[in-house]
This record gives structure tokens, C-alpha cells and sequence, in this order.
């Protein structure tokens, strides 16, 4: 066999069992647990990103005079009409933060007005299901923000999908990007956990609710109600640490998901953080107005 046949023999073999080789690491990457698409791992990669350490130093003498408040009034400890006057009050601020349960979309083909008061009623319900939680020592799993998810989206159009379920179709935010492939949902959710539970003792509270809701609504696991649950989590956190809620000054404050679209201005985390501790501030400035 001449010379240029024994160099094709060579290289088709060679690149035969390369071929192999890189079809064998596909299937197993399949089969492992992990990220399937690039998008969802440029948004992981972002999320991980830490907080910067002279922002956290700054936010230090504010989070300080939280503690103060938090010591003077106990949330979890106020007499039922106290109580639900001032949870009434933050409500209406914080239901500003989602479009169904401020009741923006109008059509003439559904009843909008219904869905907007089975939210909120849902909502409430959530609340109390937290607080009874927390008072009962249960820790967040899969499976909690599964039952937050459904109990915060029965009786609603929910997409069109099932509440409480991992999705399995794409999301798209108005023509502005999308969030992770489906594909990765079900991951996302097991990632998010691991994550709360490597780093719950490893931040302060306020920066760990933050980064929290940050981290699930990017996600973006469920057909909807995705904020509303990502919220939940962070009040959850919020509440096992002795703070109140928090009340975000306007809609614009609960925009903080990364989502897959090149041209996207990340909110950082300094930014998540920031915002989160002043609308703790702020949900202590109105009870001390009220109490």
C-alpha cells in the first residue's frame, strides 16, 4: 500500500474513534446531572457571581440598625390585630410587584377581575402557610417550593399548564430574551436547593434572601406564578431570621432575573442586595408609623 493510502487508512481510523469518543461523552453528559444548554450555564455562571465586599462594608451600619428594629418588634410576635392592619398594609405594596395580582391585563374574553382576586387570595393563604412553617421548624426543599407554587397558582389560568409542575415548554419575556430551555427546569430546582443549603449559613440574611429570589426567578421553573414563589422563598429566609417582609417602593424593585438575551444588563448583586435592604427600611418605617 502506497504512502497516501496508509495516511487515509490512519486518519479515517483516527478520526472514527474520535468521532466515537465524543459521541460516548455526549451520552454521558445526557445521562449526568447538569446543565444541558449553554444559555442556562451563562446565566448560572452569572448568578454565581459574588457580591462585592466593599458593598456588603457599606451596607454593614444599615443592616446594624435593622437588627435594632428587628429586636424592638417582633414580627412573628404581634397580636393578631396589629398583626393583620400592618400585613394588610405592606400587602397592598407588594402586591404592586406582580401584574396578576395587580390586575393590569384586561381583556373582553376573561375575567380578569377574578383571576386578580383568587391571586391575592391565594397569596394570603401562602402567607399563612409560611408563617405556620416557620413556626413548625420545616426547612425548604424541592417539595415546599412545589406546594408554594401550586397553592399560589390554583384556581388561576397558570399558562395553561398545571400549578405546582416543573415546565416543559420555553418562556419568553415580551420579546426581550427567554429564560432557561426547559430542558433544564427540573436541574435548576435541585441546583437552587443545594445552593440554599451551602450557603444559608454563609451570608448574611439579607444578602442571602436577596441572592435567593434573584437566583429562583431567573430559573424560572414553573409556567407561572415564578415570581410570586421566588418572593415567597425570600420572605421565607426573611421571616427565620426575625424580619418582617419586605415592601418594595414600586414594581420596577422586583425586576431582578437574569434571563438569555446577549444584550441584557445583568442586575448585579449589589444591586439585589441594596434594594431588598431598602424595602426592609421601608416595611419598618410604616410599622412604626402604625404600631
Amino acid at each position: 500500500m502506497c504512502k497516501t493510502g496508509i495516511f487515509s487508512l490512519f486518519f479515517h481510523s483516527f478520526l472514527f474513534v474520535q468521532l466515537a469518543l465524543a459521541n460516548t461523552q455526549s451520552c454521558e453528559r445526557l445521562l449526568q446531572p447538569g446543565w444541558r444548554h449553554s444559555e442556562s450555564r451563562i446565566v448560572q455562571r452569572l448568578l454565581d457571581l459574588p457580591t462585592r465586599s466593599i458593598a456588603l462594608r457599606k451596607l454593614e451600619k444599615r443592616w446594624q440598625a435593622l437588627e435594632v428594629l428587628k429586636g424592638q418588634i417582633r414580627w412573628l410576635e404581634l397580636k393578631d390585630e396589629t398583626f393583620q392592619e400592618v400585613r394588610d398594609e405592606i400587602n397592598e405594596l407588594r402586591m404592586e410587584l406582580s401584574s396578576t395580582l395587580r390586575g393590569d391585563r384586561l381583556t373582553e374574553t376573561f375575567d380578569w377581575a377574578q383571576e386578580t382576586q383568587t391571586a391575592r387570595e391565594n397569596w394570603v393563604k401562602v402567607e399563612n402557610l409560611l408563617y405556620k412553617w416557620i413556626k413548625a421548624g420545616r426547612e425548604l426543599d424541592g417539595e415546599a417550593i412545589l406546594a408554594l407554587n401550586e397553592s399560589l397558582c390554583t384556581g388561576l389560568r397558570n399558562n395553561d399548564k398545571l400549578p405546582g409542575k416543573i415546565r416543559n415548554h420555553a418562556l419568553n419575556i415580551d420579546g426581550e430574551g427567554y429564560f432557561i430551555h426547559s430542558e433544564d427546569a427540573a436541574y435548576a430546582l435541585e441546583e437552587f436547593v443545594a445552593w440554599y443549603h451551602r450557603n444559608k449559613s454563609q451570608m448574611h440574611p439579607i444578602e442571602f434572601a436577596a441572592r435567593a429570589y434573584q437566583r429562583l426567578v431567573s430559573y424560572h421553573p414553573f409556567s407561572d406564578g415564578n415570581g410570586r414563589t421566588s418572593r415567597a422563598v425570600m420572605d421565607w429566609i426573611l421571616l427565620k431570621n426575625g424580619y418582617p417582609p419586605a415592601a418594595f417602593v414600586s414594581a420596577q424593585d422586583g425586576v431582578v432575573a437574569i434571563f438569555v438575551e446577549p444584550n441584557q444588563k445583568a442586575p448585579s448583586p449589589e444591586a439585589v442586595v441594596n434594594t431588598l435592604t431598602q424595602a426592609i427600611e421601608n416595611t419598618f418605617r410604616l410599622l412604626l408609623t402604625i404600631l
